[in-house]
Protein backbone atom coordinates (compact mmCIF):
# COMPACT_ATOMS: atom_id res chain seq x y z
CA UNK A 1 0.00 0.00 0.00
CA UNK A 2 2.70 2.02 0.77
CA UNK A 3 4.70 1.72 -2.64
CA UNK A 4 1.81 2.30 -4.41
CA UNK A 5 0.82 5.20 -2.83
CA UNK A 6 4.46 6.34 -3.09
CA UNK A 7 4.47 5.44 -6.49
CA UNK A 8 0.78 7.19 -7.40
CA UNK A 9 2.72 10.46 -6.33
CA UNK A 10 5.69 10.59 -7.40
CA UNK A 11 3.86 9.84 -11.09
CA UNK A 12 1.75 12.97 -10.16
CA UNK A 13 4.95 14.73 -9.09
CA UNK A 14 6.19 14.12 -12.43
CA UNK A 15 3.02 14.84 -14.18
CA UNK A 16 2.35 18.45 -12.29
CA UNK A 17 5.75 19.57 -12.89
CA UNK A 18 5.68 18.57 -16.88
CA UNK A 19 2.18 20.56 -16.85
CA UNK A 20 3.80 23.51 -15.10
CA UNK A 21 6.71 24.14 -17.50
CA UNK A 22 5.01 23.65 -20.64
CA UNK A 23 3.02 26.51 -19.63
CA UNK A 24 5.59 28.47 -17.79
CA UNK A 25 8.98 27.87 -19.93
CA UNK A 26 9.34 31.63 -20.18
CA UNK A 27 8.46 32.66 -16.51
CA UNK A 28 11.16 29.60 -15.79
CA UNK A 29 13.68 30.13 -18.07
CA UNK A 30 13.40 33.44 -19.16
CA UNK A 31 12.23 35.56 -22.62
CA UNK A 32 13.78 33.28 -25.40
CA UNK A 33 16.74 34.54 -27.31
CA UNK A 34 15.82 37.21 -30.26
CA UNK A 35 17.08 35.97 -32.98
CA UNK A 36 19.15 38.48 -35.92
CA UNK A 37 17.53 38.76 -39.47
CA UNK A 38 18.15 40.23 -42.90
CA UNK A 39 16.93 43.10 -43.31
CA UNK A 40 15.71 42.29 -46.92
CA UNK A 41 14.07 38.93 -46.22
CA UNK A 42 10.67 39.39 -47.04
CA UNK A 43 9.08 36.58 -45.55
CA UNK A 44 9.26 38.14 -41.90
CA UNK A 45 7.06 41.28 -43.27
CA UNK A 46 4.19 40.36 -43.59
CA UNK A 47 0.74 41.68 -41.85
CA UNK A 48 -0.15 40.91 -39.05
CA UNK A 49 -3.73 39.67 -38.67
CA UNK A 50 -5.69 38.38 -36.03
CA UNK A 51 -6.22 34.94 -35.37
CA UNK A 52 -8.46 32.75 -36.91
CA UNK A 53 -8.55 30.18 -34.43
CA UNK A 54 -8.07 31.73 -30.94
CA UNK A 55 -6.76 29.87 -27.90
CA UNK A 56 -10.03 29.39 -26.44
CA UNK A 57 -11.22 28.20 -29.72
CA UNK A 58 -7.82 25.96 -29.82
CA UNK A 59 -8.64 24.10 -26.69
CA UNK A 60 -12.07 23.34 -27.49
CA UNK A 61 -10.34 21.54 -30.65
CA UNK A 62 -7.35 19.61 -29.11
CA UNK A 63 -8.65 18.75 -25.61
CA UNK A 64 -12.49 19.63 -25.09
CA UNK A 65 -13.72 17.37 -28.54
CA UNK A 66 -11.33 14.96 -27.66
CA UNK A 67 -12.45 14.58 -23.89
CA UNK A 68 -16.42 14.92 -24.85
CA UNK A 69 -15.85 11.87 -27.68
CA UNK A 70 -14.29 9.74 -25.08
CA UNK A 71 -16.62 10.44 -22.30
CA UNK A 72 -19.65 9.61 -24.66
CA UNK A 73 -18.27 6.38 -25.50
CA UNK A 74 -17.03 4.96 -22.71
CA UNK A 75 -20.62 6.27 -20.93
CA UNK A 76 -22.33 4.28 -23.65
CA UNK A 77 -20.77 1.54 -23.10
CA UNK A 78 -21.26 0.90 -19.91
CA UNK A 79 -24.86 1.97 -19.91
CA UNK A 80 -25.08 -0.88 -22.39
CA UNK A 81 -23.26 -3.29 -20.58
CA UNK A 82 -25.30 -2.67 -17.33
CA UNK A 83 -28.28 -3.81 -18.99
CA UNK A 84 -26.62 -7.50 -19.44
CA UNK A 85 -27.42 -10.20 -17.23
CA UNK A 86 -24.92 -11.54 -14.97
CA UNK A 87 -22.49 -9.16 -16.25
CA UNK A 88 -19.78 -7.97 -13.94
CA UNK A 89 -18.64 -4.58 -14.81
CA UNK A 90 -16.27 -2.13 -13.20
CA UNK A 91 -17.60 1.43 -11.99
CA UNK A 92 -17.89 4.10 -14.88
CA UNK A 93 -15.36 6.16 -13.11
CA UNK A 94 -12.92 4.45 -12.74
CA UNK A 95 -12.96 3.14 -15.90
CA UNK A 96 -13.38 6.77 -17.59
CA UNK A 97 -10.58 7.47 -14.92
CA UNK A 98 -8.04 4.86 -16.34
CA UNK A 99 -8.67 5.75 -19.98
CA UNK A 100 -8.47 9.31 -20.03
CA UNK A 101 -5.70 9.69 -17.66
CA UNK A 102 -2.96 8.87 -20.67
CA UNK A 103 -4.60 11.43 -22.60
CA UNK A 104 -3.62 14.08 -19.73
CA UNK A 105 -0.18 12.80 -19.45
CA UNK A 106 -0.05 13.12 -23.47
CA UNK A 107 -1.51 16.54 -23.53
CA UNK A 108 1.09 17.58 -20.58
CA UNK A 109 4.26 16.27 -22.51
CA UNK A 110 3.08 17.76 -25.74
CA UNK A 111 2.73 21.51 -23.98
CA UNK A 112 6.24 20.63 -22.67
CA UNK A 113 7.99 19.65 -25.58
CA UNK A 114 6.00 22.59 -27.68
CA UNK A 115 7.24 25.12 -25.51
CA UNK A 116 10.92 23.57 -24.64
CA UNK A 117 11.44 23.75 -28.60
CA UNK A 118 10.11 27.24 -28.81
CA UNK A 119 12.46 28.36 -26.13
CA UNK A 120 15.22 26.55 -27.55
CA UNK A 121 14.60 27.21 -31.51
CA UNK A 122 13.47 30.83 -31.26
CA UNK A 123 12.32 31.51 -34.79
CA UNK A 124 11.02 34.87 -35.81
CA UNK A 125 7.16 34.97 -36.74
CA UNK A 126 6.70 35.65 -40.70
CA UNK A 127 4.66 39.10 -39.12
CA UNK A 128 8.06 40.06 -37.41
CA UNK A 129 9.15 43.09 -38.74
CA UNK A 130 5.08 44.63 -38.41
CA UNK A 131 4.88 43.95 -34.98
CA UNK A 132 8.35 45.06 -34.17
CA UNK A 133 9.38 47.93 -36.22
CA UNK A 134 13.13 46.95 -34.92
CA UNK A 135 15.62 49.50 -34.87
CA UNK A 136 19.32 49.01 -34.70
CA UNK A 137 22.05 49.76 -31.54
CA UNK A 138 23.17 52.91 -33.70
CA UNK A 139 19.11 53.75 -34.58
CA UNK A 140 19.05 53.00 -37.72
CA UNK A 141 15.75 51.37 -39.68
CA UNK A 142 16.30 48.68 -41.73
CA UNK A 143 14.47 50.64 -44.70
CA UNK A 144 16.75 52.81 -44.09
CA UNK A 145 19.68 50.15 -45.49
CA UNK A 146 20.06 49.46 -49.33
CA UNK A 147 21.56 46.17 -49.04
CA UNK A 148 19.07 43.96 -49.27
CA UNK A 149 21.53 41.29 -46.81
CA UNK A 150 22.57 43.49 -44.20
CA UNK A 151 22.22 41.33 -41.34
CA UNK A 152 21.10 42.86 -38.11
CA UNK A 153 21.67 41.40 -34.87
CA UNK A 154 21.33 43.39 -31.91
CA UNK A 155 18.30 45.56 -32.06
CA UNK A 156 15.38 46.49 -30.10
CA UNK A 157 11.58 47.22 -31.01
CA UNK A 158 10.32 50.47 -31.60
CA UNK A 159 6.62 48.43 -30.99
CA UNK A 160 5.27 47.09 -28.17
CA UNK A 161 5.72 42.94 -29.14
CA UNK A 162 4.42 39.96 -27.29
CA UNK A 163 7.46 37.76 -26.77
CA UNK A 164 5.66 35.21 -28.43
CA UNK A 165 6.76 36.83 -31.96
CA UNK A 166 10.25 35.30 -31.68
CA UNK A 167 8.89 31.44 -31.02
CA UNK A 168 7.43 30.74 -34.21
CA UNK A 169 8.49 26.69 -34.48
CA UNK A 170 6.69 25.05 -33.99
CA UNK A 171 3.61 25.65 -34.24
CA UNK A 172 1.31 25.06 -30.80
CA UNK A 173 -1.74 25.40 -32.69
CA UNK A 174 -1.14 22.70 -34.78
CA UNK A 175 1.18 20.13 -32.13
CA UNK A 176 -2.19 20.59 -29.67
CA UNK A 177 -4.95 19.72 -32.36
CA UNK A 178 -3.30 16.99 -34.10
CA UNK A 179 -2.62 16.03 -30.38
CA UNK A 180 -6.18 15.72 -29.52
CA UNK A 181 -8.13 14.84 -32.61
CA UNK A 182 -5.73 12.22 -33.60
CA UNK A 183 -5.48 10.76 -29.80
CA UNK A 184 -9.56 10.72 -30.41
CA UNK A 185 -9.36 9.15 -34.07
CA UNK A 186 -7.21 6.16 -32.57
CA UNK A 187 -9.27 5.84 -29.47
CA UNK A 188 -12.58 6.01 -32.20
CA UNK A 189 -10.59 2.98 -33.74
CA UNK A 190 -9.73 1.25 -30.55
CA UNK A 191 -13.70 1.41 -29.11
CA UNK A 192 -15.15 -0.18 -32.45
CA UNK A 193 -12.80 -3.14 -31.86
CA UNK A 194 -13.15 -3.23 -28.36
CA UNK A 195 -17.15 -3.37 -29.29
CA UNK A 196 -16.67 -6.09 -32.14
CA UNK A 197 -14.68 -8.38 -30.18
CA UNK A 198 -16.98 -8.11 -27.17
CA UNK A 199 -20.38 -8.38 -26.12
CA UNK A 200 -21.31 -4.88 -27.48
CA UNK A 201 -22.21 -5.94 -30.92
CA UNK A 202 -25.14 -4.14 -31.20
CA UNK A 203 -23.02 -0.89 -30.68
CA UNK A 204 -20.82 -1.73 -33.03
CA UNK A 205 -23.10 -2.58 -35.74
CA UNK A 206 -24.85 1.22 -35.57
CA UNK A 207 -21.74 2.68 -34.25
CA UNK A 208 -18.88 0.68 -36.29
CA UNK A 209 -19.64 2.31 -39.89
CA UNK A 210 -19.60 5.85 -38.74
CA UNK A 211 -16.08 5.51 -36.90
CA UNK A 212 -14.17 6.26 -39.94
CA UNK A 213 -16.39 8.95 -40.76
CA UNK A 214 -15.74 10.58 -37.15
CA UNK A 215 -11.95 9.71 -37.99
CA UNK A 216 -11.91 11.60 -41.22
CA UNK A 217 -13.56 14.72 -39.65
CA UNK A 218 -10.99 14.75 -36.84
CA UNK A 219 -8.41 14.36 -39.12
CA UNK A 220 -9.71 17.51 -41.23
CA UNK A 221 -10.31 19.76 -37.78
CA UNK A 222 -7.06 19.25 -37.29
CA UNK A 223 -5.73 19.85 -40.73
CA UNK A 224 -7.61 23.19 -40.67
CA UNK A 225 -5.93 24.45 -37.80
CA UNK A 226 -2.64 23.91 -38.51
CA UNK A 227 -3.31 25.58 -42.40
CA UNK A 228 -5.49 28.79 -40.81
CA UNK A 229 -1.86 29.63 -38.72
CA UNK A 230 -0.14 29.86 -42.55
CA UNK A 231 -2.92 31.89 -43.83
CA UNK A 232 -3.09 34.25 -40.67
CA UNK A 233 0.72 34.71 -41.12
CA UNK A 234 1.90 33.51 -37.91
CA UNK A 235 3.73 30.48 -38.90
CA UNK A 236 5.59 28.99 -41.66
CA UNK A 237 4.77 26.11 -43.44
CA UNK A 238 7.18 24.21 -41.69
CA UNK A 239 6.60 25.25 -38.65
CA UNK A 240 2.75 23.62 -38.95
CA UNK A 241 4.32 20.62 -40.29
CA UNK A 242 7.29 20.16 -36.96
CA UNK A 243 3.88 20.96 -34.61
CA UNK A 244 1.47 18.82 -36.25
CA UNK A 245 4.11 15.91 -36.63
CA UNK A 246 5.00 16.41 -32.82
CA UNK A 247 1.21 16.14 -31.75
CA UNK A 248 0.97 13.37 -33.84
CA UNK A 249 4.23 11.13 -32.63
CA UNK A 250 2.45 11.90 -28.81
CA UNK A 251 -0.83 11.07 -29.98
CA UNK A 252 0.33 7.45 -31.00
CA UNK A 253 2.82 7.05 -28.02
CA UNK A 254 0.35 7.70 -25.17
CA UNK A 255 -2.72 5.57 -27.17
CA UNK A 256 -0.75 2.56 -27.45
CA UNK A 257 -2.13 -0.19 -24.80
CA UNK A 258 0.20 -0.67 -22.01
CA UNK A 259 0.21 -3.36 -18.92
CA UNK A 260 1.34 -0.75 -16.69
CA UNK A 261 0.55 2.74 -16.27
CA UNK A 262 3.12 5.47 -18.09
CA UNK A 263 4.25 7.19 -14.22
CA UNK A 264 2.06 4.74 -11.98
CA UNK A 265 0.09 1.83 -11.28
CA UNK A 266 -3.71 2.36 -11.99
CA UNK A 267 -5.23 3.44 -8.34
CA UNK A 268 -8.60 2.71 -8.80
CA UNK A 269 -8.87 -0.61 -10.22
CA UNK A 270 -9.54 -0.26 -14.20
CA UNK A 271 -7.59 -0.86 -16.99
CA UNK A 272 -7.19 1.42 -19.81
CA UNK A 273 -8.97 -0.82 -22.13
CA UNK A 274 -12.26 -2.90 -20.92
CA UNK A 275 -12.36 -6.04 -22.50
CA UNK A 276 -15.93 -6.54 -21.76
CA UNK A 277 -17.31 -4.54 -24.55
Amino acid sequence: MIRTLLSYFLGFGIFSSILFLGFNMDKVMGPAQRRGFLCGDVSLRQPYVADTIGYMSLYMVGVAIPLAIIILNELMQHLWVRKQKNKAHNGFISQLFSVVKPFFYGFATERFLKSTTKFIVARLRPHFYTACQPITQDGVFCDDKTEENFFVLDYKCTEEVSDTTFTSFPSGHSSLSFYGLVYAAIYLEKFARRSREGECRFISAIYGPLVPVLQLLCLMLATSVAISRVFDFKHFWSDIFAGSLLGIVTAVMFSVQRKRDLFTDDMMGGTQEDSSC
